[in-house]
C-alpha cells in the first residue's frame, strides 16, 4: 500500500509517457474511434505520442466497440465539447498516457457487456474538466485501471461515478461517485480495487442503492476530502482512512465488513457501521457527529472499535454498540488511552476494554440493542469526568477495573442497573433516577470517596471495600437482600464516614450481612444516616448517626448484631418493634451521649460479654433489654428500660453504678442456674425503677466484688427473692416479695454487711432472710415485715440502731444461730425460734411488740440475751413460752438489764442474770394461767417495778412462783399484785410459796390484794430465802412473836397473845403490814381498807379483829 507521501510524490513529479504528442481533432459526427475519415487529420489516435481531441460543437459519441474497434493507448484524452460522449464498449479499453481534460462524457461498458472494460492510466495521468468518467457496468467490466506504475488524478471539476472497480492509485480533487442509477450490468457497487490507495482532496460518495466498497487500501484525506453518504453504502475492508470527513445528505451510511480497517484523524458525520468480525483502529482520534454502530446486525462474531494510539472519541455524535458480551467492544492497544469527548456518547451494550478517559457520556442502553442488556466496562482502568449511565432495562457492568471519577464523575442508573464485580470507584457520585440500582454484582469491589445517591444491592456473596475519605450513602443500600446464605460484606479498609441522609440495610441474618472494618480501621457513622436491619456490624465503629435492628426489613425473628471490634456511640442504637439488637464480645462507649432504645412491643436489646460505657439504654411500648449469655458490664448506664439478667448471666456495674428507671429481673424465669448483678466497684444504684430477684437462693443474687459498696439510692426498689450479697447502704427500699420472685423462698441479705438509712421490708406472705452480718440502722433505717404472714428471719445477723417494724400480721423470727439486736425498736411481734437465740446490746431494746422465746416450746435451749448493761423497755411484752433453760432471758456477766415500764415479762422459762435484772416494770409469770419462772443471779425489783402472781390453788402448779435453780439473791421492792383465778377460793392457812432465791432481801412496798372471802386474810411472809403468801385468820400474824424464831410472822391458825406483840412490834416499826384500816367505825367508808397511813385507827381495828377471835 502507497502512503500518503508517495502519492504526494508521484502527484508532483510524475510524467507521461511523451513529452510532446500530436493533436488529433474528432471531425465527424457520432462514430467509430477506429475509422480514421473520423478524424484531422486522417489518423486514429492510436500511440502515446497521439492525443485525441473530441471537440467541435453538437452532441455526437465516439465509439470504441463500433467496427473497426480498438482499444487504443494515446497520449491525451482532451474532450472539450461538453456534448460530446465517448463510448468505451464492453470488452474495449482506451489508455492513457498524459494529462487530459474532460468536458464531456465517458462510458465504460455502456452497453453491459460481461468483458472486462477499462478506462486506464499509465504513469500519472490527471483527468481535469467539468465532464464525467460513468463506469456503467458493475465487477471489473467497467473499471477505470492502470496498466503498469499509474496513479489517476481527478480534477476539482470532474466526476467518476458509477458503479465497477477503480483499479489505480487515486488522486480525487473532484466527484468519485459509487452511483446504481447508471448501471446497465453487473453489480451495484463501485470498488476501489486492493491496494489502490486514494488521496482524497474532494468528496468519494455513495448514493441511492449505491454501495462503494473498499479493500486493502489506504485513502488520505488531509488535504480536506471527505466521504460522502449520499443514500448509498460505504463497505470498507482493510481501510485505512486517514484525516478529512464522512458525511451525509440525510441517508447513507459507512461499513466495515471484516479485518480491520483504520481511521486516522477522522470526523464522521454519517452513519458508520462497524459489523461483526470487523475491527476498526483508531489513530489520531476519532471525531465522530453521527453514529457509530458495533455489530448493528447482532451477529455471534466480535465486531471491534480500537484505538491504537492515544486520542479523543469526539464530537457531537454517538458511539452505538449493538451486541452484547464481547460481540461489540471498544478497545485499546497495549499502553494506549482514549478520551471519550465532551458531547459525544457511547451507548447500548458489549464491553468497553478501553483505558478511557470519559469527558462525554457512557450509556448502557437496551433500547438500541439487538441482543443482550448490558455494556460492561473491564480490562482497563476508566477516568470518568462527566457521566456513565444505565438506561433502563439495561446494566452498565464495571468488572475488574477502576473507574477514577475524582473530576467530579457521575454514574447514573437512569433506570438501569450499575453493575460492579471486582471494581473500583474512585470519588465522584452514584446516582439514580426511576427503578436504576447499583447492583454489587461479583467479586470483591472498592468504593473510594464515593458519594451514593442510588439505591444499592450488595448481593450475598460479594464483598464492598471502602476506603479514601469513606462513603457518603443518600440512598438505600441493601446489603444481601435476597437473604441468600453466603455473606456479604460491607468494609472500611481505611479510616472513614458513613454519611449521608440515606441507609445502609442489612438484610440476612449472621454472617451473611456484614458491615465490617479493616484491623485497626475506624468507620465513623455520621449524623442523619441509618444502618438498619438483621446481620453483623463488626466495624471498629463511632456512630454519631442511627443503627436500628428491625428484622421486618432484615431477616424476620433474627437479630443485627455488634461484635468484634468496639463501638463508640454517640447518637442512637435501636432495636424497633419484633426486633432485637445483640451486642456481643464488645464495648459500647456512650459517654458521648449516646442511647440505646428498644422500641415497640418485642423489642429487645441483649448483650452477651459485653460492656456499656455511659449513656442510657431506654426502652418505650414493651421494648426491653436482656442479657443473652456470658458476663457483661454497664458503667455509668441510665436504664429508662425493662431488663432481664436470665439464668446463668452475670451483670458487672463499675463506674459511677448504675442509674435504673425501669424493672430489672435477675432471674425471671427462675431456672435453677445462677444470675447475678454484681457492682465491681462502689457505686450508686440510683434511679425509679426496681430491681427484682426472681429466683430462689444463689439462683437470684446482687452482689459486690471485694472492697466495693453499692450505695442504693432513695427512690429505687430491690424486691423479690434470692440474694443480695452486696456490701451496700440502702437508702432506698428493699423488699422481700416472693409474689415476684419464688413461692415460699426468702430475700436473703448476707455475705456483705449492708447500712441501711431507709426501708428493709418483706412483704405479705414473703420472708426476709438477713444472715451472717450486721445492717447499720443508726442513720435512721427501718426493716418492716408489712402484711400477713411477712417474715424477715435473723441468722447470726446483727442489727445496729433503727427499728423494726410489723404490720398486718408481719413478724420478726430467729432463724439460724445467735442473731444481735443493738439499739433497736422493736415495733412488731418476734418469735425467738428454739435454739436460735436473739442477742441485746448497745442501750439495750425497745420492745413495742410481743417477744416470743421458744414460742413452738421445743426442747432447745433458746435465749433473749443481754451482752451489755441496757434497758428492756417499750410498749410490748417479752413472753418465755417454754420452762426452764428452753425460754431464757439472760443478762450476761457484767451486764445489767433494767426492765422498764410500760413493757411486761411473762410467760415461764428462766431469768438468768448472770450480771443484773432489776425490774421497774411489770412480770407476770405464766402463759394462759399460772406459770413457774426459774431465777438464777441477781434479781431486784425496783420501787417501779410490779410483780403480779395469779393464785388458783395450793398446788405448785396452781400459782405463779419463781423457783431458785441456782444461786439467785432477790431484793425486793415495788409492788406485788396477786389475783385469784376461778374457781380457786382461799382457804384460812392455804399457803405458797412464790419467790425462792439463795437469799431474799427487802419486801415489796406494796401488796395489792384480791378480794377475800370473810374471815381470810392474805399475808405475804418474808422469808431469808423465800417469799411465801398465806392466807389466815385475819389477826392471826404468826406462830411466834421472837424475831428470828421460826414461826415468826408465819400464822399458824391459832391466835394467841404472839399475834398481838407481833401486830404491835410491827405497827411501831411503822410495816406496812401494819395499815388495816382507813377508819375505826364499823360501817364507815374505808372500814378495813388500807390506806397506807398508820393511825391509831389501824391499831383499834386490829384489836376489834383480835377482840373477835378466830
Amino acid at each position: 500500500m502507497k502512503t500518503r507521501s508517495a502519492l504526494a510524490l508521484a502527484l508532483c513529479c510524475g510524467t507521461t509517457a511523451v513529452v510532446s504528442a500530436q493533436p488529433i481533432m474528432w471531425a465527424a459526427g457520432s462514430g467509430a474511434w477506429g475509422n480514421a475519415a473520423n478524424w484531422s487529420p486522417m489518423n486514429v489516435p492510436d500511440n502515446a505520442g497521439e492525443d485525441a481531441i473530441l471537440g467541435g460543437a453538437g452532441a455526437y459519441t465516439v465509439s470504441l466497440g463500433t467496427a473497426p474497434v480498438i482499444s487504443p493507448l494515446i497520449g491525451a484524452l482532451n474532450i472539450t465539447n461538453a456534448m460530446a460522449t465517448l463510448d468505451v464498449e464492453g470488452g474495449r479499453s482506451i489508455t492513457l498516457n498524459a494529462a487530459s481534460t474532460n468536458n464531456g462524457l465517458v462510458q465504460v461498458n455502456p452497453n453491459g457487456i460481461g468483458a472486462a472494460t477499462s478506462f486506464a492510466v499509465v504513469g500519472t495521468v490527471s483527468m481535469d474538466g467539468s465532464g464525467e468518467i460513468q463506469l456503467r457496468t458493475g465487477g471489473s467490466l467497467a473499471r477505470l485501471f492502470t496498466s503498469g506504475v499509474g496513479m489517476f488524478a481527478n480534477g476539482s471539476m470532474h466526476t467518476v461515478r458509477g458503479v465497477g472497480q477503480i483499479a489505480v492509485p487515486t488522486m480525487n480533487m473532484g466527484i468519485i461517485a459509487a452511483d446504481s442509477s447508471v448501471r446497465v450490468g453487473g453489480t451495484d457497487s463501485l470498488q476501489f480495487a486492493p491496494a489502490q490507495d486514494c488521496a482524497n482532496f474532494g468528496t468519494i460518495a455513495t448514493r441511492a442503492a449505491s454501495t462503494l466498497d473498499f479493500s486493502s487500501m489506504e485513502i488520505d484525506q488531509t488535504g480536506g476530502g471527505q466521504l460522502l453518504c449520499d443514500g448509498g453504502v460505504f463497505r470498507a475492508t482493510g481501510l485505512s482512512l486517514v484525516g478529512g470527513q464522512i458525511n451525509t445528505t440525510g441517508s447513507g451510511s459507512f461499513m466495515t465488513l471484516s479485518g480491520t480497517s483504520t481511521f486516522t484523524g477522522v470526523t464522521s458525520n454519517a452513519p458508520v457501521f462497524v459489523t461483526a468480525s470487523e475491527t476498526l483502529a483508531i489513530t489520531g482520534g476519532y471525531t465522530n457527529n453521527g453514529t457509530t454502530f458495533l455489530n448493528d446486525e447482532g451477529v455471534g462474531a466480535t465486531a471491534i472499535m480500537r484505538f491504537d494510539e492515544s486520542g479523543i472519541l469526539g464530537g457531537s455524535g454517538e458511539l452505538r454498540m449493538r451486541t452484547i458480551g464481547t460481540l461489540s467492544q471498544l478497545n485499546t492497544a497495549a499502553g494506549v488511552s482514549m478520551t471519550n469527548g465532551a458531547g459525544h456518547t457511547i451507548r447500548g451494550v458489549g464491553t468497553i476494554n478501553a483505558s478511557m478517559t470519559n469527558q462525554g457520556t457512557v450509556r448502557a442502553d437496551v433500547s438500541v440493542a439487538t441482543t443482550g442488556t448490558d455494556l460492561t466496562l473491564t480490562t482497563s482502568a476508566k477516568v470518568n469526568n462527566t457521566s456513565m449511565e444505565a438506561a433502563p432495562g439495561s446494566t452498565l457492568a464495571i468488572n475488574g477495573i477502576t473507574v477514577d471519577q475524582t473530576g467530579g464523575g457521575v454514574l447514573l442508573a437512569d433506570g438501569g442497573t450499575i453493575g460492579l464485580t471486582n471494581a473500583t470507584i474512585l470519588g465522584g457520585s452514584v446516582n439514580a433516577t426511576g427503578a436504576g440500582v447499583l447492583d454489587i454484582t461479583s467479586g470483591t469491589s472498592v468504593l473510594d470517596s464515593v458519594i451514593l445517591n442510588a439505591p444499592t444491592d450488595h448481593n450475598a456473596g460479594r464483598t464492598v471495600v471502602v476506603t479514601g475519605a469513606g462513603l457518603m450513602n443518600n440512598g438505600l443500600y441493601r446489603i444481601n437482600p435476597a437473604q441468600i446464605g453466603s455473606t456479604a460484606i460491607l468494609r472500611f479498609d481505611a479510616d472513614g464516614t458513613l454519611g449521608g441522609a440515606g441507609e445502609v440495610r442489612l438484610g440476612t441474618t449472621g454472617a451473611f450481612s456484614q458491615v465490617n472494618s479493616a484491623a485497626g480501621v475506624t468507620i465513623t457513622h455520621e449524623a442523619g444516616h441509618l444502618i438498619r436491619g438483621s446481620g453483623q456490624i463488626n466495624a471498629l465503629l463511632v456512630n454519631d448517626g442511627d443503627i436500628v435492628a428491625n428484622d421486618a426489613v432484615g431477616q424476620n425473628n433474627f437479630p443485627l448484631v455488634l461484635q468484634t471490634a468496639n463501638k463508640v456511640n454517640n447518637a442512637n442504637m435501636e432495636a424497633v418493634t419484633g426486633s432485637e439488637l445483640f451486642i456481643t464480645g464488645i464495648t459500647v462507649d456512650q459517654t458521648g451521649g449516646g442511647d440505646l432504645r428498644a422500641t415497640g412491643a418485642d423489642a429487645l436489646v441483649s448483650f452477651t460479654n459485653a460492656t456499656l460505657l455511659g449513656g442510657s439504654i431506654i426502652g418505650t411500648g414493651g421494648g426491653t433489654y436482656a442479657l443473652a449469655s456470658g458476663t457483661s458490664t454497664f458503667d455509668s448506664v441510665t436504664l429508662d428500660a425493662d431488663g432481664e439478667v436470665p439464668n446463668a448471666r452475670t451483670l458487672q456495674i463499675t463506674g459511677t453504678g448504675l442509674t435504673n428507671n425501669g424493672l430489672l429481673r435477675v432471674n425471671p424465669a427462675i431456672i435453677g442456674s445462677t444470675a447475678v448483678l454484681r457492682f465491681q466497684n462502689s457505686g450508686a444504684l440510683d434511679g425509679t425503677g426496681e430491681v427484682r430477684l426472681g429466683a430462689n437462693g444463689v439462683f437470684s443474687v446482687l452482689n459486690t466484688l471485694a472492697g466495693a459498696t453499692i450505695t442504693h439510692a432513695a427512690g429505687h426498689l430491690i424486691r423479690g427473692t434470692g440474694q443480695v450479697n452486696a456490701s451496700l447502704i440502702n437508702n432506698g427500699t428493699i423488699s422481700a416479695d416472693d409474689s415476684f420472685g419464688v413461692n415460699n423462698f426468702p430475700l436473703v441479705l448476707q455475705t456483705s454487711d449492708k447500712d441501711n438509712n431507709a426501708t428493709i421490708e418483706a412483704a405479705a406472705g414473703s420472708e426476709l432472710s438477713i444472715t451472717s452480718i450486721t445492717i447499720d440502722q443508726t442513720g435512721g433505717g427501718v426493716i418492716n415485715a408489712t402484711g400477713a404472714d411477712a417474715i424477715v428471719t435473723l441468722s447470726n445477723a446483727t442489727i445496729d440502731g433503727g427499728s423494726i417494724n410489723g404490720s398486718g400480721g408481719g413478724m420478726l423470727h430467729t432463724a439460724a444461730g445467735a442473731s444481735t439486736l443493738r439499739n433497736v425498736t422493736l415495733n412488731t411481734d418476734t418469735d425467738v425460734n428454739a435454739g436460735h437465740d436473739l442477742n441485746v446490746e448497745g442501750a439495750g431494746l425497745v420492745n413495742n411488740g410481743l417477744i416470743r422465746v421458744n414460742p413452738n416450746s421445743i426442747g432447745s435451749q433458746t435465749d433473749l440475751r443481754f451482752n451489755q448493761t441496757g434497758t428492756l423497755g417499750g410498749t410490748g411484752s417479752v413472753e418465755l413460752r417454754t420452762t426452764g433453760t428452753f425460754s431464757r432471758l439472760v443478762a450476761e456477766p457484767g451486764a445489767t438489764v433494767t426492765h422498764v415500764p410500760p413493757h411486761t415479762l411473762t410467760g415461764v422459762g428462766r431469768i438468768e442474770a448472770n450480771g443484773a435484772f432489776i425490774n421497774r416494770s411489770d412480770i407476770a409469770p405464766g402463759n394462759s394461767g399460772p406459770g413457774t419462772v426459774q431465777l438464777v443471779g441477781n434479781f431486784t425489783n425496783h420501787a417501779d417495778g410490779t410483780i403480779f402472781v395469779e393464785i388458783g390453788g395450793t398446788g405448785t402448779t396452781a400459782f405463779d412462783r419463781f423457783t431458785n435453780v441456782g444461786t439467785t439473791n432477790i431484793d425486793l421492792d415495788g409492788t406485788l399484785d396477786v389475783s385469784l383465778l376461778a374457781p380457786y377460793v382461799p382457804a384460812r392457812q392455804d399457803n405458797m410459796r412464790i419467790m425462792a432465791g439463795t437469799s431474799v432481801t427487802g419486801r415489796f412496798d406494796t401488796v395489792v390484794r384480791p378480794p377475800l372471802p370473810a374471815g381470810v386474810a392474805m399475808r405475804v411472809v418474808y422469808l431469808p430465802t423465800a417469799v411465801d403468801i398465806w392466807f389466815h385468820c385475819p389477826p392471826d400474824l404468826t406462830t411466834g412473836a421472837i424475831v428470828g424464831q421460826a414461826g415468826y410472822g408465819v400464822p399458824n391458825g391459832v391466835l394467841n397473845n404472839d399475834d398481838f406483840f407481833f401486830y404491835l412490834g410491827i405497827f411501831a416499826a411503822g410495816d406496812p403490814d401494819a395499815d388495816l384500816t382507813t377508819g375505826a367505825i364499823p360501817g364507815q367508808p374505808g372500814f378495813g381498807v388500807p390506806n397506807g397511813v398508820l393511825t391509831n385507827d389501824d391499831f383499834f381495828y386490829y384489836l376489834s379483829l383480835f377482840a373477835g377471835g378466830c
